[in-house]
């Protein structure tokens, strides 16, 4: 990879024809998402968004068998003015526009202060990895679906500390975690960084956008209780029952690749059986040693604490038979959990350390953008629920990827740790469009080995990352801190 190839790229006419097909790929998400959200299509998320929000606001509690059991309250609030509010379609096509609006917001800000124009040499511009992002981009604008609220809020707050706004940036983090709780994982990062006002500001969102609309919608009582039932239903699916019953969700959630469920995929065994008879709810123990008693050989038992309908318990028959059965190993549970824990603590240990040590770095920076892209990475580490257009999220972290390897890409034939990052490069949209057609590709972490190749080749990029030269436009530590830096550094 020489200079002189990579100019080709940095041609105006090339360039317009790269935003041009970036622009289709964005229209056809908005034409997508809104076919499928007026055929009522149940895929999409749009298809429990409308009801179970206006069954919130018509009954005045959240159904304890509601899709959305993972949501916190807020998260319900926030799609009032699109599913209540706005008379539908026009909510549908509101809300998809919103979502067009949150990508083109994390797509500019990048550009503007995590990119910083282009790399010496290189002339690539962010065109390039946004195209490449085009298969995690249609499926999750397709898919009306909440992570592009929480990439947009994550690198707008993320920006904004970087900054010197830490109060802002901490409340626009909290405002992500009140919609998903992923975010939360910032709360670790800002004490390790030291950022106080920030940990501050992402407590001041949860209480003025969750804890008190919820205290005002639902009572001081109702506030506590619907809180209650979402700590009660996100622990219905959580990381060791994933792994205890690696086929709990398969109907509903066959796509999930969270790094639990793929883990006890590989090791631990699937049953020899072709269906599996599902007590949902709270059935009475006498139902449940009936329903043992009365299976067949080719059946299995599961109980699903959640219910399906206003009744107390359910019971439903899936077929299971087209599940794959190949595994390495046939672990116990708390075997696999030991390893899923321990190589958790292993992961965010590290991660942990490495931020601990950079403590006394100022905001902005060397290496800064990689680091806040290995903490928006580590969000995928915890959650019991990943779905491929989660992956939207690690979008920074590829845009990080691609700058540093921009910056060594004459050199890059005698650069081992250039040619990996380029390998994690190609992988990763790769990735995105054989999960679309490929289920067994998913069930077994195609999806989480990509995103462990980008977490690898960010880890690099922050390795590498200038010793001692501050961002762009950012404060110095020997500056005013009312005045900006001149400096024109690029940050990695």
């Amino acid at each position: 990879m020489t200079p002189d190839r990579l100019t080709f790229f940095s041609r105006p006419a090339v360039r317009r024809a790269g935003w041009a097909l970036l622009a289709v790929v964005f229209v056809s998400g908005i034409v997508g998402g809104i076919y499928r959200g007026t055929k009522a299509d149940p895929d999409p998320d749009w298809g429990s968004f409308l009801p179970e929000s206006r069954y919130v606001w018509e009954h005045g509690r959240i159904p304890s068998e509601t899709p959305m059991f993972g949501y916190p309250p807020a998260a319900f609030f926030a799609l009032w003015p699109f599913t209540v509010w706005v008379p539908q379609p026009l909510g549908l096509i509101a809300f998809v526009t919103v979502n067009v609006l949150a990508a083109v917001v994390s797509a500019y800000v990048l550009w503007r202060w995590w990119f910083h124009g282009r790399p010496s040499g290189s002339g690539s511009a962010i065109v390039w990895p946004l195209l490449l992002f085009v298969a995690h981009f249609q499926h999750v604008l397709q898919a009306n679906q909440l992570t592009i609220w929480i990439l947009a809020l994550c690198v707008v707050g993320l920006t904004l500390l970087m900054r010197r706004r830490p109060w802002l940036g901490g409340f626009v983090l909290g405002a992500a975690a009140c919609i998903k709780v992923t975010p939360l994982v910032f709360v670790a990062y800002l004490a390790l960084r030291r950022q106080w006002r920030g940990l501050g500001g992402m407590v001041l969102a949860i209480i003025l956008l969750d804890v008190l609309p919820s205290v005002i919608f639902f009572g001081p009582g109702g506030a506590i209780r619907e809180h209650r039932g979402w700590r009660q239903r996100v622990e219905w699916y959580s990381n060791e029952r994933m792994i205890e019953q690696p086929l709990l969700r398969t109907r509903a959630h066959g796509n999930n690749c969270s790094y639990s469920i793929v883990l006890a995929r590989w090791l631990r065994p699937s049953p020899e059986a072709d269906y599996q008879v599902v007590l949902c709810g709270d059935p009475p123990k006498e139902v449940i040693e009936q329903a043992r008693a009365s299976l067949q050989p080719n059946e299995r038992l599961v109980l699903d604490p959640r219910p399906m309908s206003e009744a107390t318990w359910e019971r439903r028959r899936d077929d299971i038979s087209g599940v794959p059965r190949f595994h390495l190993a046939s672990f116990s549970a708390p075997v696999v959990r030991a390893i899923w824990a321990a190589t958790l603590i292993v992961a965010i240990g590290a991660l942990a350390w490495a931020t601990f040590r950079r403590r006394r770095t100022p905001p902005g920076g060397p290496g800064w953008t990689a680091e806040a892209s290995m903490w928006l990475m580590a969000m995928f580490w915890l959650t019991p629920m990943m779905r491929d257009y989660y992956l939207a999220i690690a979008l920074p972290a590829y845009i990080v990827v691609w700058h540093g390897v921009s910056k060594y890409a004459p050199r890059c034939g005698r650069r081992l740790g250039v040619c990996c990052a380029l390998g994690a490069l190609a992988v990763f949209p790769l990735g995105g469009f054989v999960g679309l057609v490929s289920h067994t590709a998913t069930w077994y972490g195609l999806h989480l080995a990509t995103l462990a190749m980008l977490a690898a080749a960010t880890a690099w990029t922050w390795c590498t990352a200038p010793a001692n030269h501050p961002a762009p436009n950012q404060t110095s530590a020997t500056e005013p801190s009312g005045r900006l830096s001149k400096t024109e550094a690029t940050p990695l």
